[in-house]
């Protein structure tokens, strides 16, 4: 994921790629060490009517990435069901959440996409949520690359969404506590269909060699 991102001919941009390294590396080792200790096997979600709604408008602006941007909506979803242990109160805006969580790499062709995300689907969605949802929705979408746990309101189901975006994004390197056995279970079941060499090739897409932009923007969207 972001590591991928990252990768390439760094030369002069080695001190500030360290730097990201660096962070991203104390976030590893944070997420490792939750004890979410999941026991039960995982429901694998691999379609849902409400992201289709949400997700299908954009199909034409996505191209060729769309399958891989959808399966990678999937797999967070279903394990931050997972982490949710049963608590589906609010899995709908979980859900829609989910859809424009990284949408502004598109709609905006920009790194630093959380505001743009955020910005794309408060479009969508307002009027539809109240006060408190609609903070619950803009916290999902601008914390999921949070390093440490988040600790405002709705805790459980941000850090739910931020723990299984961490693992997707990773490939299960970051685990957050996570199963082998249940990510295997989610990967076998939705294929990758290129998510990961779409975001490794993201920064030289748009920029080129232009590598201080490229950390500079990923450096953005972590959050500590």
């Amino acid at each position: 994921g972001l590591f991928r991102l990252c990768a390439g001919d760094m030369g002069m941009m080695k001190i500030p790629f360290l730097v990201l390294m660096g962070g991203l590396g104390v976030g590893m080792y944070l997420h490792n060490q939750r004890d979410h200790s999941p026991t039960a096997d995982i429901d694998v979600i691999s379609t849902l009517p409400i992201v289709e709604e949400h997700l299908a408008p954009y199909k034409d602006l996505i191209g060729d990435d769309y399958n891989g941007y959808r399966g990678h909506i999937y797999r967070v979803l279903s394990y931050t069901k997972h982490f949710m242990k049963g608590d589906n109160q609010h899995m709908d805006l979980v859900a829609t959440a989910l859809v424009y969580h990284d949408i502004g790499l598109w709609t905006k062709s920009v790194l630093n996409y959380l505001e743009p995300s955020f910005e794309e689907g408060k479009k969508k969605v307002e009027g539809k949520y109240t006060p408190e949802q609609m903070r619950l929705f803009e916290d999902i979408i601008m914390y999921h690359h949070k390093v440490t746990p988040f600790d405002g309101p709705d805790a459980k189901i941000v850090n739910a969404a931020m723990n299984g975006d961490w693992i997707d994004a990773t490939q299960g390197l970051v685990h957050s506590g996570m199963s082998k056995a249940n990510i295997a279970k989610v990967e076998g079941a939705i294929a990758n269909a290129g998510f990961h060499d779409t975001l490794a090739g993201f920064g030289p897409k748009l920029y080129g060699n232009n590598w201080w932009r490229i950390v500079t923007e990923l450096g953005q969207i972590m959050r500590w």
